[in-house]
Parts: C-alpha cells; sequence; structure tokens
C-alpha cells in the first residue's frame, strides 16, 4: 500500500520541531517514525524538548496511534524531557490525550509550549 502523511524536522538549539502533515496510514507512521528516531540519534543531545504540530488533517488509525506511542516513550529513553503536542482540531486533542507519555501535555499554539519548557527549566 502507498505510503500516506509525513514530518518534516527541524532543530533550533534543543527543541526538535516536527511537522505532521496529512492523514497518515500504517505504512506512513512506519516510515514518518524511522525519519524521527533517526533525527534523534543523528542529533546526539543528553537533554532536549520536542514540539510536535499537528496540521489540521494528521491523524491516524488506532493501530498507527499505538505506534506514535512507542515512538514518544523512544523519545523519552533518548533524551526528551518535553514533549509539547501542539493540535489543531479537538479530535486530534483527544486522541493524543490517550498516548500522551508523563513528559507530555497538550497546547493550541507552539508559544504555549515553549512557555512550558521553560517554565519546566528543560532547555
Amino acid at each position: 500500500m502507498e505510503s500516506h502523511g509525513y514530518l518534516s524536522f527541524k532543530w533550533s538549539n534543543n527543541i526538535l520541531y516536527v511537522n505532521a502533515f496529512g492523514p497518515f496510514n500504517d505504512e506512513g507512521a512506519k516510515e514518518a517514525a524511522e525519519a524521527y528516531i533517526k533525527e534523534v540519534i543523528n542529533k546526539k543531545s543528553l537533554s532536549f524538548s520536542v514540539v510536535e504540530m499537528l496540521d489540521n488533517e494528521s491523524i491516524g488509525s488506532p493501530n498507527t496511534m499505538n505506534e506514535v506511542s512507542k515512538l514518544w516513550r523512544f523519545l523519552g529513553e533518548h533524551g526528551c524531557t518535553s514533549l509539547g503536542i501542539i493540535y489543531s482540531n479537538d479530535i486530534q486533542r483527544s486522541l493524543a490525550e490517550k498516548y500522551l507519555p508523563i513528559f507530555g501535555k497538550l497546547f493550541s499554539k507552539v508559544e504555549d509550549a515553549e512557555k512550558w519548557f521553560i517554565s519546566r527549566d528543560t532547555l
């Protein structure tokens, strides 16, 4: 099956900004996770934060969300101290709440996630 959904990455100091585009099928989620893991491993940072920005169509099946949950756990195991998820709609917010790790929080704006990182002294 053809892959759907993709991610883009940008580092700014010790914050990884991840943009998620489109609905993800299982194949797209797998490819995106592989790229995400490679991005984190190549940075070799002992401590970092992540902002994931979901476009309005970013969503996945329950199976895809299980893979996302595994990816978020990987982040925590490799130095991520804060994970800010920027949702675009209530469906995303509701789904993310079910899978969010303890070091994660949901926001409607990037600026709020960045303020949270500062308040946690994770930068």
